[in-house]
């Protein structure tokens, strides 16, 4: 999993949006890495942030999957890809179980529609493990 540099041609443009944002607020390029499960967005944070700056970025990171702001001087978040609805059960694609994990959903977020089919997830944050600093 090689993070990515330079023109992307990503099929979500949740991560192509989330991209541009953090090269908006951040002032750098965005790394993104993926591994068939989790796409991952990181960039450098600048040495200081004006209060601007920190609105808009925790803004963007608002509507992602998982996130966080690294010690280190970097910020990363993580969208799930959305699955193939024909391999999902009965109940994930009916919104009742995440098309993530599974699980039943209580409380639930909209992940996007593919072919026709709305897909669901757990919220705030899906269970499933997210993606190692690559």
């Amino acid at each position: 999993m090689e993070p990515t540099v330079g023109p992307r041609h990503h099929g979500s443009p949740r991560v192509e949006s989330l991209a541009a944002r953090l090269a908006a607020v951040t002032g750098n390029e965005p790394r993104i890495s993926a591994n068939g499960v989790r796409t991952r967005i990181e960039a450098d944070l600048p040495a200081q942030l004006t209060n601007r700056q920190g609105r808009m970025l925790y803004h963007a990171l608002a509507d992602t999957d998982h996130c966080g702001i690294d010690p280190s001087g970097y910020v990363w978040a993580e969208y799930a890809n959305l699955p193939d609805p024909t391999r999902l059960t009965p109940d994930r694609q009916a919104g009742a179980a995440c098309a993530i994990c599974g699980l039943t959903l209580y409380t639930c977020r909209y992940l996007g529609t593919v072919d026709g089919c709305q897909l669901w997830a757990c919220s705030p944050a899906c269970p499933t493990t997210p993606l190692a600093r690559g």
